[in-house]
């Protein structure tokens, strides 16, 4: 079975597969704010981002989700060296 690269909107750009449920909270603004500064110096693009992966670790557990995400960073690297 050949593997797929997994680009954004692909359905297969999460480790866990297609994101398809919205989970919403209603925090405290101060709450928030130290979401937002955290996703900044993660590196995520957006904060939506950052905190689906904290809900994924927090959910799977961090050495699941670490090892589906290198197996991923592995695909992109053998399609490249091709």
């Amino acid at each position: 079975m050949a593997e797929r690269l997994a680009f954004s909107r692909s359905g297969a750009s999460c480790p866990l597969g297609k994101r398809t449920v919205m989970v919403r909270a209603n925090v405290p603004d101060e709450t928030a704010e130290l979401l937002r500064k955290m996703a900044r110096e993660a590196g995520f693009d957006t904060e939506s981002e950052y905190l689906a992966y904290v809900l994924m670790i927090h959910a799977h557990g961090f050495d699941r989700v670490a090892k589906l995400s290198i197996n991923r960073l592995r695909v992109i690297a053998r399609k490249r060296q091709e």
